[in-house]
């Protein structure tokens, strides 16, 4: 097995991965999986208004490893643009407002990721005056996207989540097979939320972008399902 961490002791994770549980995603729960035992990159699955996915494909990662986290997750539409819960116990239902969505993550004792805030091309990101108003209840930035068109928009964001002191993620937001790994961080392990933030602090990470054609793949497939 080819292992992309420098330590040993440390995983690797991408923190934005949607499987076919998302209706733009093409990616089945045994194609993640593979990708999982493949190369050790461990995928957070943030479907659309879903925890399908996560309670899919991480029973089946763990039979790989123990190290695998068991992070639910979703990736949320709010009234005022896309909000990701991280360690959720339950299902959140979407089209609330942000702040609404953010209480419950928070009252599941999940965590916030506030995804590709700045990329200027997709209409799902959080409200700027909803992010500004938010931003203290906000737990982590997703600085590293690589579905991002523009490298600006991962720059801005590490320059605001270093502004208010907030840690960042990393995320390929993968809808297909070979995007997944394209971002992802290398942590400490870690047992709880809590000491998940603490771990992300003294992260390092990788990203590349995946290119513009992904956009494409996803927008037929939307077309198809729709």
């Amino acid at each position: 097995m080819w292992r992309f961490c420098m330590a040993s002791d440390n995983i690797c994770i991408d923190l934005h991965v949607h499987s076919r549980f998302s209706r733009d995603s093409i990616l089945s729960v045994e194609q993640i999986v593979r990708k999982y035992s493949k190369e050790d990159i461990i995928p957070v699955i943030c479907d659309h208004n879903s925890l399908e996915g996560s309670k899919n494909v991480n029973p089946l990662m763990k039979t790989i490893s123990n190290d695998v986290p068991n992070i639910l997750a979703e990736e949320i539409t709010t009234s005022e643009g896309e909000i990701i819960g991280i360690f959720l116990s339950d299902e959140i239902i979407p089209f609330k407002s942000a702040r609404e969505t953010i209480k419950e993550i928070h009252n599941q004792g999940g965590l916030v990721i506030l995804p590709h805030p700045f990329d200027q091309f997709r209409k799902k990101c959080l409200a700027d005056i909803s992010r500004e108003a938010l931003i203290n209840q906000i737990d982590v930035i997703e600085g590293y996207n690589s579905r991002n068109l523009s490298k600006r928009s991962d720059e801005t964001a590490i320059a605001y989540a270093k502004q208010f002191n907030k840690p960042v993620s990393a995320g390929s937001d993968a809808h297909t097979p070979f995007e997944i790994g394209n971002a992802w961080t290398e942590m400490e392990l870690f047992g709880d939320p809590k000491e998940f933030l603490c771990n992300l602090e003294k992260a390092v990470y990788f990203h590349k972008p995946s290119g513009f054609g992904v956009h494409a793949i996803t927008k037929m497939v939307k077309l198809v399902r729709s």
